[in-house]
């Protein structure tokens, strides 16, 4: 037992250090192992495809998950169903995506397999459930290895900014870091300011996850955190002042304002990015172009969009930027079944979250939940394995949660 204990555990951690990874490197180009070879046999080069690591893992996850699917058996009500749907949602691409789409000659036999293994990712979620988060004592040792992680993003961030080495933004701010890592210091923030017991390293870590949204520079994370804080200072420990609550918030802000405020280039870049927020704005005028181009070819294909193939625009705007919005992302790509299943798994977890706010685990899963919705609606993060361990973590706490609550709840009924 303790063998596999350690081994899903390594596992867990080689995905957040692949995930740290990949967000500190700026040329997203090097991401992927490299399997590929030039071979002319379709089985050859079925079988040595190019994948980045985390769909590596959801295939190591798939096939450990095949063995106990009886334990579907032994999930109750709105999990089973949950679990239900992600497997049929999966079983779908298999059966009867990936054939049509290999049949019309959309796609390789490659780059089939990699797409299927792409969409398999979700299986993650069941696998975390029954496997990964059963193996750690407290949960919060698995929410420790995020926060270190942020921790490594930040020094990467200042390691990037003493070598001048910036992204900018299309208005020519500098960022540190690659936008993902908003994603990061989001739950970093959330599952250490919304603690019911504080010490000092939960307020530490509360500056530092503040700081590295600012490194980011992203304008679409500013606004969704200030809102979601508030959510959350709203259905924090509701037994308590929502006034002092909100007061150190307020002071933590401020703290970690004035922190970075005594770098000049930080705070103007920072101040100019929030100053060039406006509906004229250039890029936000290219990211609507990009909306309405995406949903004119969802018009083609309404049901199952280009299937397994990442087509967003019609042949003739190929030249046009990925659309930053999962909505029009999944519209194009995977038609009105894919757009369904998103929502209700997105939903869904959010709805038991909010059942289970009252658990500390579950209101900070709902926040960062909700957080990630919100950023993923004017950025291409959703379903980007760069970052998407934290939208599975999310969900997967969630309802690892939620069966606890419900068999505490069970037992003492017993009684």
């Amino acid at each position: 037992m303790k063998v596999k204990n350690l081994i899903f555990q390594a596992i867990f951690l080689a995905l957040v250090i692949y995930q740290t990874y990949v967000i500190a490197i700026f040329d997203q180009s090097t991401q992927a192992l490299t399997l590929q070879v030039q071979n002319s046999s379709p089985m050859v080069n079925l079988i040595f495809i190019k994948l980045d690591f985390f769909v590596l893992i959801s295939f190591v996850a798939a096939l450990c998950l095949l063995p106990p699917f009886g334990k579907l058996k032994d999930e109750v009500g709105q999990i089973r169903r949950f679990i239900q749907i992600i497997f049929a949602y999966v079983l779908y691409q298999i059966i009867i995506i990936a054939p049509l789409s290999y049949l019309d000659g959309l796609i390789s036999i490659t780059g089939l397999a990699q797409a299927i293994l792409f969409r398999m990712t979700i299986l993650l979620i069941p696998f975390f459930l029954w496997f990964v988060l059963p193996r750690f004592k407290k949960i919060e040792r698995v929410f420790s290895l995020i926060n270190l992680s942020s921790l490594v993003l930040l020094a990467i961030a200042v390691i990037n900014y003493n070598r001048g080495n910036y992204l900018l933004t299309n208005t020519g701010q500098i960022r540190l870091l690659w936008g993902g890592a908003v994603l990061i210091f989001a739950m970093v923030f959330f599952t250490n300011f919304f603690h019911k017991k504080k010490q000092f390293v939960h307020y530490f870590y509360i500056i530092a996850s503040l700081l590295g949204v600012v490194f980011t520079n992203h304008r679409s994370a500013y606004i969704p955190l200030f809102l979601v804080i508030l959510v959350g200072i709203w259905l924090f420990d509701q037994t308590r002042s929502r006034l002092k609550t909100a007061t150190i918030s307020l002071l933590i802000i401020l703290s970690a304002l004035f922190i970075f405020a005594q770098n000049g280039l930080i705070w103007e870049n920072f101040t100019k990015r929030l100053a060039s927020t406006n509906l004229q704005d250039e890029n936000l005028q290219e990211r609507i172009r990009g909306w309405q181009l995406s949903y004119e070819h969802f018009k083609d294909s309404p049901i199952n969009g280009s299937m397994l193939k990442d087509e967003y625009y019609r042949p003739i705007h190929y030249d046009q930027m990925q659309p930053h919005g999962f909505i029009f992302e999944l519209l194009p790509t995977q038609g009105i079944i894919g757009l369904l299943f998103y929502l209700y798994l997105l939903s869904h977890a959010l709805i038991v979250a909010y059942k289970n706010r009252r658990d500390e685990v579950s209101l900070q899963m709902f926040l960062s939940l909700l957080f990630y919705i919100l950023y993923s609606m004017f950025n291409v993060c959703l379903l980007n394995t760069w970052n998407m361990l934290i939208l599975i973590l999310a969900v997967s706490a969630i309802l690892y949660r939620d069966k606890k609550i419900c068999a505490e709840s069970s037992s003492i009924r017993v009684v």
